[in-house]
């Protein structure tokens, strides 16, 4: 599953739909849940008039893209989602991307 923005460790989407549709998903099914990620999602705005439909935590797997940083200043959205490092332990870390497993402690 993908998601538009993540703030303060909670999701959005733009659509009141599509937050109902994938709030269910999170509640009602069981077994691991896999949220894929650009890194632009997150950010440190307030979403106004948009409802959380669920948490980074209620994911079993982030995968997210890995960045090479050589000589680069790194983005605004790198840098909130660095904020997150503590929820996560990598998992499988590719040339180009890394999944984290979600920590629920």
């Amino acid at each position: 599953m993908g998601t538009s923005y993540v703030l303060n460790g909670e999701l959005y989407v733009e659509s009141p739909r599509e937050g109902e549709l994938k709030g269910g998903i999170l509640e009602r099914l069981k077994g691991e849940k896999i949220l894929l990620l650009t890194k632009h999602e997150f950010t440190d705005q307030p979403l106004p008039g948009m409802k959380p439909y669920g948490s980074l935590r209620d994911y079993s797997y982030v995968v997210v893209p890995k960045h090479n940083y050589q000589n680069k200043v790194k983005k605004k959205h790198d840098l909130i989602f660095e904020r997150y490092q503590d929820l996560f332990c990598p998992e499988i870390i590719h040339w180009n991307y890394t999944i984290l497993k979600v920590r629920k402690e």
